[in-house]
Formats: C-alpha cells, sequence, structure tokens
C-alpha cells in the first residue's frame, strides 16, 4: 500500500547472454540455473512439471529450517463485484483442511509443532503461500500444503469463523494511516478499473450484502477457485537441506496433480487513473498527527522493463538528499524533515510513482511552492543529455551489482515467499538477479517516463489535521475524511512554464 522509502535497484557487472524467452514460453529449455549472487552458496535449479507449473528447488545443506512458498497469480482485482475481499477469504479459507486430511487446524498444529511458522497474502494481482518448519519435517508439511492446491474441503462449519476472522483484520486496518490512504487513492479511481475495489473484504461484504442479494459466499469461493486456482500460473519455490535432485522429487511427487486449466493472467482494458482524473487535490485528515505531500504520477507498467528500470533511474534523481536535490532545497526553506521518492504502485497493467514528503508546518503552509521546486528539478531532468543519462544508469548499474554481490542471506520463511513471487515477474533465469539488473540504458524509454511527470498528469495528496472539519467527503469503507478540488489552470501554467535554473 504505502509508499516505502525506496533504494535503488540493480545489477551484476559481467556481460550475461541474452536471456531466453521469457517467463513460461514452451521452448524454454528445462532445468534452467538461475544466475546468482557471487556470495550465495546454496544451490538453485527451476523445472516445470508437467502440468506446467514452474518450481524453483533450492538446496542449502546449512539451513537451519527448511520452507516452502506458492504464489498464484491472481488476487483482489479478480473479486466478483458482489464480493469484495474473496480472493482474501479464499486465502484464509483454503487451509481449513483437505480431503486427504480433512481436521481443520492439522497444518497450522503440525507446522508449529515441529518448530515453524505458517503466513499468506493477497495482493492485487496474487495470493501468496509460504511455511517454515525443521528440516527433517519438509516433506510431512510439503504434503499437506500441497493438498491445498489439489483438494481443500473449503469446510462449510469454518466459513463463519473465518469470515469473522477477515472481518478484526480489517478492523484492526482501520485506524491505520497507510491503508486510509491507499483505499482513499483506490476508492477515488477510475470505478470500471479493478484497482478501485475493497480488497479486504468484511462481514458486511461477504456475509451480509451476499445474502440479502441470495447470493451464497461458499459457493461463490468454490468458483472462484475452480476457476483460477490453476497450476500454469502457479509458482512454487521449495528449500530444504535435501540435494536438488531430491527436492525435484518431493515438487513432482507432490505437486504434479494440482489440475492445469490452462488459465491466461486477468488483465484490463481500461486505466485506474485515466487523463479527465488527474489534476486534482486531496486534502486529508489522518489519525496520527502527520503531515505529509503525496505527489503522484501514473506511468505505464515497468515490470518488462527491469533489464532498463527506468523508474529506478527516477528515484535515484528525485530521491537523493545531496546538495542540488529536491530534499536539500525544501530543507534550506525549512518546508520538509524527509523525503522519498519511487513506484508506490506497480501493477502487471500500469504504474505510479510518487513522491512523498514529510512536511514541517510551515512546508504544509507553502505546498505550492514545494510543488515549484519538484517541477523544477522535472525540468532539470526533462532537459539531461544522452551523456548525463549514461552516467546516471552507470552508477546505479555499479551500486546494484555491489549490493546482489554481497547480497546478505534471508531467512528461509520470507525467501521461498518472496522468490516465488518474482517468479510470477521476471524472465526465469533472473528470478533473482532481476531486482538488480541494468543490462542497458534505454534513452527514449526513460524520457517517455519522463514526459509523464507533468502537472496535468498529478494528482496531489496533502495530509495534516489542519483539515480537520473543513472536509466535505468520506471514504466509504474507513470513513477517511477529505475533500477534493481541482487544481486551478493558473497553478497547472505556472508548473508548465517555471524559469530555468541549472540545479537548485
Amino acid at each position: 500500500g504505502p509508499v516505502r522509502h525506496w533504494t535503488i535497484q540493480g545489477a551484476a557487472t559481467q556481460a550475461l547472454p541474452p536471456s531466453p524467452m521469457s517467463n513460461g514460453t514452451p521452448n524454454q529449455a528445462y532445468p534452467i540455473t538461475p544466475i546468482k549472487s557471487f556470495s550465495d552458496k546454496r544451490e538453485y535449479r527451476i523445472v516445470n512439471l508437467k502440468n506446467e507449473l514452474n518450481a524453483i528447488l533450492i538446496s542449502d545443506p546449512d539451513s537451519d529450517k527448511a520452507g516452502a512458498a506458492l504464489d498464484v497469480h491472481v488476487g483482489h482485482f479478480s473479486d466478483p463485484e458482489l464480493l469484495p475481499g474473496l480472493a482474501h477469504f479464499l486465502e484464509h479459507m483454503l487451509f481449513m483442511g483437505t480431503k486427504k486430511f480433512p481436521s481443520e487446524n492439522l497444518y497450522s498444529q503440525l507446522v508449529s509443532k515441529h518448530g515453524g511458522r505458517s503466513n499468506a497474502f493477497t495482493s492485487t494481482e496474487n495470493t501468496n503461500y509460504y511455511f517454515d518448519v525443521v528440516p527433517d519435517k519438509l516433506e510431512v508439511i510439503l504434503e499437506l500444503f500441497a493438498g491445498f492446491f489439489t483438494e481443500p474441503l473449503f469446510t462449510p462449519s469454518a466459513t463463519e469463523r473465518e469470515m469473522k476472522a477477515v472481518h478484526s483484520e480489517n478492523a484492526q486496518n482501520l485506524q491505520n494511516d497507510a491503508w486510509r490512504q491507499f483505499q482513499l487513492l483506490k476508492t477515488t479511481s477510475n470505478p470500471k478499473h479493478p484497482f478501485s475495489k475493497f480488497g479486504t473484504g468484511n462481514l458486511q461484504t461477504l456475509r451480509d450484502a451476499p445474502k440479502e442479494k441470495g447470493v451464497d459466499t461458499r459457493s461463490e469461493l468454490l468458483k472462484f477457485h475452480k476457476k483460477f486456482y490453476s497450476a500454469n500460473i502457479m509458482k512454487l519455490c521449495i528449500l530444504g537441506k535435501q540435494s536438488l535432485d531430491d527436492l525435484e522429487k518431493l515438487a513432482v511427487k507432490y505437486f504434479s496433480d494440482v489440475e492445469n486449466k490452462s488459465v491466461a493472467v486477468p488483465t484490463w482494458p481500461s486505466l485506474p487513473f485515466p487523463k479527465e482524473d488527474m489534476g486534482f487535490l486531496f486534502k486529508i485528515v489522518p489519525i496520527k498527527d502527520l503531515r505529509r505531500l503525496d505527489l503522484m504520477w501514473p506511468m505505464p507498467p515497468v515490470r518488462g522493463h527491469y533489464k532498463k528500470k527506468p523508474n529506478s533511474l527516477l528515484s535515484h534523481l528525485l530521491g537523493h538528499e545531496g546538495q542540488g536535490s529536491i530534499l536539500s532545497a525544501l530543507k534550506n526553506k525549512g518546508w520538509a524533515n524527509e523525503l522519498s521518492a519511487g513506484l508506490n504502485q506497480e501493477c502487471t497493467s500500469f504504474s505510479a510513482f510518487a513522491v512523498s514528503i514529510d512536511l514541517t508546518p510551515r512546508g504544509l503552509e507553502n505546498y505550492e511552492g514545494i510543488l515549484k521546486i519538484i517541477y523544477q528539478y522535472v525540468r532539470v531532468v526533462k532537459r539531461a543529455t544522452d551523456k548525463q543519462w549514461e552516467d546516471i544508469f552507470a552508477e546505479c548499474r555499479d551500486v546494484a551489482a555491489m549490493n546482489f554481490r554481497f547480497k546478505g542471506k534471508e531467512s528461509p520463511f520470507s525467501y521461498t515467499s518472496s522468490v516465488a513471487g518474482k517468479m510470477q515477474k521476471y524472465n526465469l533465469p533472473d528470478v533473482l538477479e532481476g531486482p538488480y539488473k541494468y543490462e542497458k540504458l534505454d534513452l527514449k524509454l526513460v524520457r517517455e517516463y519522463v514526459d509523464t511527470m507533468n502537472p496535468r498528469n498529478m494528482r496531489v495528496h496533502l495530509v495534516s489535521h489542519d483539515f480537520k472539519e473543513k472536509t466535505t467527503e468520506k471514504e466509504m469503507w474507513y470513513e477517511t475524511e477529505y475533500s477534493r478540488e481541482k487544481i486551478s489552470e493558473e497553478l497547472i501554467k505556472v508548473l508548465e512554464s517555471l524559469p530555468e535554473v541549472r540545479c537548485l
């Protein structure tokens, strides 16, 4: 949801052969050995099971835990109109017993009995399930885990209880400013695009509203699972002390039976932030005493450009904090404490880039002045020469290559989850290196992204307690108080025609 402090992402220095066809193309030769970090002692192999399920096996004889994760390329964007939160509810219900092991709590009991933990999350376009356990119990848990994807029961008795669990999860988020602002962005986006949905769900959306309309939530759940839970859009990661051959046998034994329904990954034609919705200022009342300015520009999707990273070059430029940066100019005026810049939405069909600033009281009063400083800086970026872009690219590439080379070792619990998720985003040989990879600068592409950074394509959020009792609207899911106003043509024109500065 919220904008994170963005770090530069980057790549290995050696020149690499051109990578094979992208993800999941049939003519890719398996097994694949992904490029790994110089300091990574684990062994890796990617295989393609007979049902088109891609699995990555990670052999680590020194690991104190084993684990696995499975990522399904479907999330709350695919919720039926009548059932907001259904994908998330399914994520809760999936653990409630299987045909072979019908007991509802067996999985969670065994995982904790054997020194492990389990978790899952639902995002806009993915659902990710993962666990860790003491190494010699990997197969026991894996057999249970695999059953969730082959023959889950979705026991009727668990339905009401898990609806309540979803409801209380949502209740905990209600007072969280990051969740509130994320949903405000969603609710005020294009209603024709699924980004506008409420993804968490609660008793109203999962139980009461469907009941009134004569819709049975559990049968909708079974339909959703039957439709989308298909081997060809799943990615599996298994990590253990065993050899790669033995891990591969486990993958084949337990996951070859997941049904392949040859599902296409869902796509949407419309955009969440169409041109006519841009150029608005939102004044938002937070729960905590925050003062922030978020400036967002919708951009084309970046996922296919991970070897070129136009967005990372921009976050490097707008987010840096040294002399001549946006932040140093704002600090000199006493307007800001912190700044971060980077993607705040990254989906298959769109992305959005945000500059987020922690304001001083004076900065809040002078938010128009802050916008001027940002656009003066953007103007400098727009005028950058080819040579300047080449230098910036080389700098980002070298830092990233260094970070990849000396990458720390992650815990199996989070690592399996993250690797399974990355298999959905990167060409398989690049699944480990993808976030660090800078292969070549594409000037035309970079300039296309820079061109989206214009005042007619922006949306501004101002967040402060100062707006209490001065707002006109309430967001329906979190009851966040806000008002929305069109940014004046006068200010837009000023931002479009700022005087030249060499640097700030």
